[in-house]
């Protein structure tokens, strides 16, 4: 008996800390798969999460001795979870979030994307 289930296409794979991730095509029609919504500034990249400020600081100032200096990052303390998050203070198009991941990727930093 054949099932009427369909299974999702892939569209793209999105590199998240090493590896690489599927991320499922949307319904047709949809805003998010719109190609004008392609260069909206709506993603942030991630490169670390602490326990306390101060290695989420000694982090930052790691990466801020090699050659990321066009890389602004902040710290959000997350309450919630208890984290202080490493990630970007800019925004970025998908598909320029990715490229800034790969250089970090490259340098042997974790990254991930996330959308804002």
């Amino acid at each position: 008996m054949a099932s009427n289930t369909v299974k999702p296409k892939i569209k793209e794979t999105l590199i998240v800390e090493n590896k690489l991730i599927p991320e499922i095509k949307k319904k047709p029609g949809s805003k998010k798969n719109d190609p004008a919504n392609e260069e909206v500034e709506n993603f942030k990249i991630q490169l670390g999460a602490f326990t306390s400020i101060e290695n989420a600081n000694r982090f930052i100032d790691q990466i801020n001795n090699q050659s990321f200096n066009n890389s602004k990052l902040a710290v959000e303390n997350d309450k919630k979870m208890n984290f202080y998050r490493v990630h970007s203070k800019k925004s970025y198009s998908k598909e320029n979030a990715k490229k800034l991941c790969e250089k970090f990727i490259i340098n042997s930093y974790n990254c991930i994307l996330f959308k804002i």
